[in-house]
């Protein structure tokens, strides 16, 4: 994933301190993939650094608890490389980043191999089926999850669980 440290494709290379790349184990079995990169993302390198990472782990490892499988990988990263700055605020990434970071995206997809995806967040849902065609679920961001009382909170991660916990049996 190097060969993108130096990326000038779009105007978010201006933006970034590092491109991101993936995280996590390759081939992978489930592939976590959000719009763009953090504040946090970025002085890191890693895509869904901290607490969202950890969150989205701990669905996964939840889901799995209730399948047949002992290890499931996962791996994440972004539809953009590069975090999306407009006047030191992130925004959503736009079609024209987003198509000139379709190639590192495949990139990311033929290394880490998913058996299936699962978006994160409202932006990314759209943006990808024209470049992976197969099992595919979206899920809310954690971040967006916070700030609902208890009992909505746990059931959206009751349904989110549950989402994930079939892609793995329809995909392992």
């Amino acid at each position: 994933m190097n060969q993108w440290s130096n990326c000038e494709l779009c105007d978010l290379c201006g933006t970034r301190s590092n491109v991101v790349g993936y995280t996590g184990g390759f081939p992978s079995d489930l592939l976590f993939i959000g719009d763009a990169p953090t504040a946090g993302d970025n002085i890191i390198g890693e895509a869904f650094a901290g607490p969202p990472r950890k969150e989205l782990n701990r669905w996964v490892e939840l889901a799995r608890s209730y399948t047949k499988h002992e290890e499931v990988k996962v791996a994440f990263t972004y539809l953009v490389g590069c975090i999306p700055l407009v006047d030191g605020e992130r925004k959503v990434a736009t079609l024209k980043q987003v198509a000139a970071c379709r190639e590192r995206l495949g990139a990311v997809l033929a290394i880490c191999q998913p058996r299936g995806v699962i978006l994160v967040g409202d932006a990314s849902k759209p943006r990808l089926k024209p470049i992976y065609s197969g099992p595919m679920i979206h899920v809310k961001h954690p971040s967006s999850i916070r700030g609902l009382n208890s009992s909505k909170k746990a059931l959206e991660v009751l349904r989110i669980i549950t989402e994930i916990k079939q892609l793995m049996e329809e995909v392992l």
